[in-house]
């Protein structure tokens, strides 16, 4: 990703030959749009509706964009609406974590549908956990997405994650704090997938394993 600024590394390893995980990232008017996504299933089916999952957002993203204020919100009840009857004719549900980074000041709006699992790495250490209370795409109908926002601020790191991850750290009763202190530990994002990359080789998962990180450069 050509971020000027900006750090990045993605990677998506599936658990079997085709998986139902995806990340995708492209410019809009005003940033860069990153989106980790977790359809339900495995094989070849998982990996039909993901296709399906990934053009439809792309489309509701930037045809919002063309029409006025950029919302995330928007873009992701538009997306769901266009795949509402493929989610349902399979009986099937989409986790999502949708985000927009304005690389100026950093300001990062969000949608998490139900994703789990996505923190910020502040350049202290500290990590704060961003979701919401919005349910995955194809749970229930007419459902609507909400917008929310933090700020990626110099030497910060974002990370989102695949529910993959939690099976790369150490069995623990707090999974999601497992991995808040994995991702703690590893801020750069290179370091984190190479790491990622190594414990998948060591203990091959279960789910499919997909991280994005970003990580804002210090002012020079």
């Amino acid at each position: 990703v050509d971020l000027p600024g900006y750090r990045v590394c993605a990677m998506c390893l599936p658990a079997f030959a085709v998986g139902g995980d995806f990340y995708d990232h492209y410019p809009v008017d005003g940033g860069t749009v990153f989106t980790v996504a977790d359809v339900m299933g495995k094989g070849l089916g998982a990996a039909i509706l993901t296709a399906t999952v990934r053009s439809a957002l792309r489309g509701a993203s930037r045809a919002v964009g063309r029409v006025g204020t950029f919302d995330l919100g928007e873009a992701v009840t538009a997306a769901h609406d266009q795949i509402a009857d493929d989610l349902d004719s399979t009986d099937s549900f989409v986790t999502m974590f949708h985000l927009k980074l304005e690389p100026a000041g950093g300001l990062v709006q969000y949608v998490d549908a139900g994703h789990g699992f996505a923190a910020l790495v502040r350049r202290d250490g500290h990590v704060e956990t961003l979701n919401s209370d919005d349910l995955p795409l194809g749970v229930l109908p007419n459902c609507s997405w909400l917008t929310n926002e933090t700020h990626l601020e110099p030497g910060d790191t974002l990370v989102v994650g695949s529910d993959g991850v939690l099976d790369l750290v150490e069995d623990s009763e707090d999974e999601v704090g497992a991995v808040r202190d994995f991702v703690a530990r590893y801020p750069e994002p290179s370091e984190l997938c190479a790491m990622a990359r190594a414990l998948v080789k060591q203990k091959p998962p279960m789910d499919d394993v997909t991280i994005v990180a970003i990580r804002r450069n210090l002012a020079t």
